[in-house]
C-alpha cells in the first residue's frame, strides 16, 4: 500500500510540475494544424495560378501558329469543348450500365484531337474524370462556376458541350442540339449540326435543333454555345451505339463537318 501511495504521489507531482509543458504542447499542436490548412490553401491558389499561366502560354502559341498557317480569317477558330459531368457526378447511367461522364469525355477527346489536327485552337474544360472547382459544400455549383470561368478565359468563338440524354420512355432515341433561344449564331450552327447528324450519324433521326432557356452554361458564357445531346442512354440500342468507338467517331465527324461548313459560308 505504501508503495502504491508513493507511485500516486510521484505521478501527481509530475503532472503538477509539467502543466506548463502540456499547455505549450497543446498550443503548438493548434498552431501546426492551422498552418497546415493555411499552406494547403496557398498551394491550391498557386496551383490554379500555374494552370492559368500555362493556358495563356498555349493560347499565345496557338495564335502565332494560326497566323503562320493563314487561318486567321476563319469565323470559328478558337473552340472550347466541354465534357459534361465528371468525378463523383456520373450524369445519366445507361440501361447498359455506361456512365454519361465517360462517354462525354471519350467523344470530347476525339473531337479535341481531330480539331487540333485541322489547325483549330482547341481547349477542354476537363481532360480527366474529375469535377472542377474547389468548393466542398456545393460541388455542383462550384463545378459550373469554374466551367464558365474557364470558357470565358479562353475567349473562344464557340463552346461545344457534350452530353447524353435519358427519358422514362425507353423507345425514345436520337441526338439533338440545343442553343440559347436568343442566339442567332447558336441557332444557325445548331440547325447545321442537326442536319449533319442525320446525314452522317443516323438517317432515321427526326429531331430538330431546339432553342432553350435555363441552361446555366449557355446563359453565362461570353460566346456562342451549343449543347450536343448525342443520344439516349435510356434506349438500349442507342446506349450500345454510344459506347462504340466507330459510332463516337461519326458524332465527331458530324461536329467537325459542321464547323467546316460554317466557316465556308
Amino acid at each position: 500500500m505504501k508503495i502504491l501511495k508513493k507511485k500516486r504521489l510521484a505521478i501527481q507531482r509530475f503532472v503538477n510540475n509539467n502543466k506548463l509543458v502540456c499547455i505549450v504542447g497543446l498550443i503548438f499542436f493548434i498552431v501546426a494544424f492551422w498552418k497546415s490548412n493555411y499552406f494547403m490553401t496557398k498551394y491550391n491558389l498557386k496551383h490554379n495560378l500555374i494552370e492559368e499561366i500555362i493556358r495563356n502560354a498555349e493560347c499565345s502559341k496557338n495564335k502565332i501558329n494560326d497566323k503562320l498557317l493563314g487561318k486567321k480569317n476563319r469565323k470559328i477558330q478558337t473552340i472550347v469543348i466541354d465534357a459534361g459531368h465528371g468525378g463523383y457526378d456520373s450524369g445519366k447511367v445507361g440501361c447498359n450500365g455506361a456512365y454519361e461522364k465517360d462517354i462525354n469525355l471519350n467523344i470530347s477527346r476525339k473531337l479535341f484531337e481531330t480539331l487540333q489536327k485541322q489547325g483549330y485552337m482547341v481547349y477542354m474544360t476537363r481532360k480527366n474524370d474529375e469535377m472542377l472547382g474547389n468548393e466542398n459544400n456545393n460541388k455542383k455549383r462550384s463545378d459550373m462556376l469554374e466551367r464558365v470561368r474557364f470558357i470565358n478565359s479562353c475567349k473562344p468563338d464557340i463552346m461545344i458541350s457534350i452530353h447524353q440524354n435519358s427519358f422514362t420512355d425507353c423507345d425514345v432515341y436520337g441526338a439533338q442540339v440545343f442553343y440559347l433561344a436568343v442566339s442567332k449564331e447558336g441557332k444557325n450552327i445548331s440547325e447545321l449540326l442537326q442536319n449533319n447528324i442525320v446525314k452522317i450519324v443516323d438517317a432515321t433521326n427526326k429531331r430538330k435543333a431546339k432553342g432553350s432557356e435555363g441552361y446555366y452554361i449557355l446563359e453565362n458564357i461570353n460566346c456562342t454555345g451549343i449543347i450536343v445531346e448525342c443520344g439516349f442512354l435510356s434506349n438500349k440500342m442507342e446506349a450500345d451505339k454510344l459506347v462504340d468507338e466507330m459510332y463516337q467517331n461519326k458524332i465527331v465527324s458530324a461536329i467537325v463537318e459542321t464547323i467546316e461548313n460554317y466557316n465556308e459560308n
